[in-house]
């Protein structure tokens, strides 16, 4: 993926026309500036792709191709996030100590979904539309139209 696609990606995202009288303010550049990054598949000088990262919440190397992940493990407010004993063991770490959190929450939502919910999961999107369809199909009983669940 090439810089101008990454970041048109993440200015519609956000909102943003990628080569937009807006966008050229917010990254202190021209439009035709902006038109040629994906004319001539360049990219910028770096202290443009740090204020366009900035701007955008992503990385610079996510901007670049240098990633394939977006975040921007220099955000203070990530980093106030992840700050504390995970934080600390992983020696200052961020995306260390940002991946461990995911883990755990990861852990502990599967913990807490019903077994119902793990087995629909795991079914490819056919069988889910199926499972649906029965599920809708069930509910078109008297019973559950008058809010009574018999069971």
């Amino acid at each position: 993926m090439t810089f101008y696609s990454r970041y048109a990606q993440i200015c519609e995202k956000h909102g943003i026309e990628p080569c937009s009288q807006r966008a050229a303010d917010m990254f202190h550049v021209t439009r035709a500036t902006i038109s040629s990054w994906g004319k001539k598949n360049s990219a910028p000088k770096g202290e443009t792709v740090a204020t366009i990262a900035d701007a955008l919440g992503v990385s610079s190397d996510y901007l670049l191709g240098r990633t394939d992940d977006p975040t921007d493990y220099s955000d203070p407010d990530l980093i106030a996030e992840v700050a504390g004993p995970v934080l600390d063991h992983f020696d200052g770490n961020v995306k260390k100590a940002v991946a461990f959190r995911k883990a755990v929450d990861t852990d502990v939502q599967n913990e807490q979904m019903p077994e119902i919910l793990r087995m629909y999961n795991q079914l490819d999107d056919v069988d889910q539309a199926k499972v649906e369809g029965i599920i809708q199909g069930l509910l078109l009983n008297d019973k559950y139209k008058r809010g009574q669940n018999l069971a």
